[in-house]
């Protein structure tokens, strides 16, 4: 529906500038605690772009997710993707 298209599509931004952040400072930016189904949302998001990587973080059913730049990334590999 739209309003869950709407949703998404704020989560994606979202992620979109905190992922760039952990890319540029080469450090861990953590999102807020979110339920299931939309951490599924942003890691599959995520999981697009090589040069970062997602993980949920702690316990119970809402859980931050951790975003971070993948071991090994730099300029030639972020020119590439």
């Amino acid at each position: 529906d739209g309003f869950r298209q709407e949703a998404n599509d704020e989560l994606i931004k979202l992620a979109e500038k905190l992922k760039g952040i952990a890319l540029k400072k080469k450090k861990s930016v953590y999102f807020r605690a979110l339920p299931p189904k939309d951490r599924k949302i942003i890691h599959q998001y995520l999981a697009e772009d090589g040069r970062v990587k997602s993980q949920s973080v702690g316990d119970g059913l809402y859980k931050k997710i951790k975003i971070f730049p993948k071991k090994g990334n730099d300029e030639r590999s972020q020119a590439t993707s």
